[in-house]
């Protein structure tokens, strides 16, 4: 189970991560992009169980911890030494 404060943390750590994006300034690596991309979505799976808590849907906040839990073996995966830093 993931408790709020463990969603908030994270939620700050994804507000951190966008800030330092420098808008469109490019070329961009693949491996720039799909980071990029899995930072979003990190974003919207936490804002799925947040709203799944709020509606009561123990189904849906459930396979959104779920969701986020594959996610974060993903980025630890590939992005592992990008994300310690």
């Amino acid at each position: 189970m993931v408790r709020d404060r463990e969603i908030e943390v994270e939620l700050q750590k994804v507000y951190e991560e966008m800030a330092t994006w420098d808008g469109a300034k490019g070329p961009f690596t693949d491996q720039a992009i799909r980071r990029t991309e899995l930072i979003l979505l990190k974003q919207q799976i936490l804002y799925q169980v947040i709203d799944a808590r709020t509606q009561g849907n123990k189904v849906k906040e459930n396979f959104a911890i779920e969701l986020l839990q594959k996610l974060n073996q993903l980025i630890t995966g590939c992005f592992q030494s990008e994300f310690e830093a």
